[in-house]
């Protein structure tokens, strides 16, 4: 027997099928526009990253010229390190720089001539630095002590401070040490002559001359650079930018890249950081013999206060990678 579709349900067919295939439509056309809007939110999230990365390179380059001059002239005087640091012009070309510094590495023995040498220094004060000292005080197997800053204006509390006694600071200028490139700290309290506390991270690289390893590094450095950096400064000249117009940005501190052991508790007799061992140190034995002695300028660097040897890990355990710098206010 033949049907036939009455007119009244040829109309609801056809607004049936009219209906499904623009749903279908409208999801497509949201799927790519979703698709396009999320590709372009990459790009501009790639852009912002870029100008971020950029803005911090051009402060480690900063650093590299700092540490050229430092190598270049072994006995550079704080008048042409002044004169250096003021063709910079930090305040115009360079936002959000605090202090750059120059950080000797004095040993214990060096300690009462390091100081009477600043004390004495009169290349831009006529009165010299009487008071100078190195802060805090106590005597301690070595001391990384600030004695170059720009400008000084600001900046009178960091002037002649033991970096060492910071674990933030002396965690990244150790790391610094080992690997022989720009290192950070994490999240850092910055102290102003004012007394005022800004947040903010210092970058640290050694000055070594002929150093290509760890050890020799560890033996021959003797100073750091360092560029202290006001982020909140930093990342409002880069959020200035055009390409950053209506994005909202989060940085993350996510610490340690790497699985270290959790550090031992700090022992509250002293704040001094442990010291930075050599192989000779490492190698030494319970009768305090060295299978390979080697001579060293510093003398907690090549562990001679130290007559303990460090443990090796056994056949079948796994070591675990050396502790970094732990990110927090210091």
């Amino acid at each position: 027997m033949k049907t036939s579709l009455r007119p009244r349900d040829l109309a609801l067919l056809a607004l049936a099928c009219g209906l499904a295939a623009s749903l279908l439509a409208w999801y497509v056309a949201g799927r790519l526009a979703e698709r396009e809007g999320n590709a372009r939110s990459a790009a501009r999230a790639d852009v912002a990253a870029g100008l971020i990365e950029r803005r911090i390179q051009r402060y480690i380059d900063v650093l590299h010229g700092v540490e050229a001059l430092a190598l270049h002239d072994s006995d550079l005087s704080r008048a042409e390190f002044r004169g250096y640091v003021a063709a910079l012009e930090l305040d115009r070309r360079f936002p959000g720089v605090k202090a750059v510094e120059l950080v000797r590495r004095v040993s214990d023995a060096e300690r009462d001539a390091f100081v009477e040498s600043v004390r004495t220094d009169r290349s831009l004060s006529p009165f010299g630095y009487p008071d100078f000292d190195i802060r805090p005080a106590g005597r301690r197997a070595e001391y990384w002590v600030v004695d170059y800053v720009e400008p000084p204006d600001g900046n009178e509390p960091i002037f002649g401070l033991d970096m060492r006694t910071r674990l933030g600071a002396a965690s990244a200028a150790e790391r610094a040490l080992r690997t022989g490139r720009p290192t950070a700290t994490g999240r850092y309290r910055l102290v102003s002559g004012a007394g005022a506390a800004d947040g903010g991270l210092t970058i640290y690289l050694p000055v070594s001359e002929a150093a290509s390893t760890p050890d020799e590094r560890l033996a021959n450095a003797r100073a750091f650079v360092d560029v202290v950096l006001r982020m909140d400064q930093v990342l409002s000249e880069v959020l200035s930018e055009p390409a950053m117009a209506g994005i909202q940005l989060q940085i993350r501190d996510l610490g340690r890249r790497a699985r270290s052991p959790r550090p031992a508790p700090r022992t509250p007799r002293s704040t001094e950081a442990p010291p930075l061992r050599s192989p000779a140190a490492r190698s030494r034995g319970p009768d305090g013999a060295t299978a390979s002695p080697s001579r060293c300028r510093w003398p907690s660097a090549c562990g001679a206060s130290s007559s303990n040897p460090r443990p090796r890990p056994t056949r079948g355990s796994r070591a675990s990678p050396s502790s970094s710098s732990a990110p927090g206010w210091a």
